[in-house]
């Protein structure tokens, strides 16, 4: 993991991301729970709220100045993950549970990813199995894609499917797609999927991901 400045944390940081929280009483006294980031005050705290079942459990502990060590996955384009130590600077249980926390000097970040996400809105057709479904490219990167297919499918991991989409003139005709994960969401499944080979950023394929990714973007 590389080291960095507070003043880059922020920039990880995006109001309803979830934080892995460990709270340090003691050598062999700590406390873990997930915990919602709400916003901070540059150079003096992070504001966090933390659910019931963790007021309830530390209700009868003192926390101020208690050390505590925050982990989360971010939504950063590559996934980073962050960690940190700090401690608490003062704590609230009504109306909600927040925690206010000690901006720390530094902490550490990691890029799951290798290659960035291209945000995308796209209409495809997925054939598997002679089967047709109708679906939506959400992001793309070197390596592979997100697809969302709304309702069910047959679809499994490993499956080979082919995919049709308004990419294909920019993308390799050998590229072959297979499914990695299937995740299954409110109103369909979003699938993981992985090219057969790492596809090159031409200037083509780079300049129709900017136009179709701006599009996607909400301003």
């Amino acid at each position: 993991m590389s080291i960095n400045s507070d003043d880059q944390l922020v920039s990880f940081l995006s109001a309803g991301l979830k934080l892995s929280i460990t709270l340090e009483f003691g050598p062999n006294d700590t406390h873990s729970f997930t915990a919602d980031y709400l916003g901070c005050k540059l150079d003096q705290f992070f504001l966090v709220e933390f659910p019931k079942k963790a007021q309830e459990l530390l209700v009868m502990r003192q926390i101020n100045n208690v050390s505590v060590v925050i982990r989360a996955v971010t939504q950063s384009k590559l996934g980073h993950i962050i960690a940190f130590k700090s401690s608490i600077l003062s704590s609230i249980t009504t109306p909600t549970g927040l925690l206010f926390i000690r901006i720390p000097t530094h902490f550490e970040s990691k890029p799951i990813r290798r290659h960035e996400r291209y945000p995308l809105d796209i209409p495809i057709q997925v054939v598997a199995n002679a089967v047709t479904y109708e679906a939506t490219m959400v992001n793309l990167s070197m390596t592979g894609c997100a697809i969302f297919i709304q309702g069910e499918n047959l679809l499994e991991p490993s499956s080979v499917i082919e995919i049709s989409s308004e990419l294909c003139p920019v993308l390799p005709d050998n590229l072959n797609y297979s499914i990695v994960t299937i995740e299954k969401q409110k109103q369909g499944h979003q699938l993981g999927i992985q090219f057969n080979q790492q596809l090159k950023l031409t200037d083509s394929l780079k300049a129709t991901l900017l136009e179709k990714a701006f599009r996607a973007t909400p301003l």
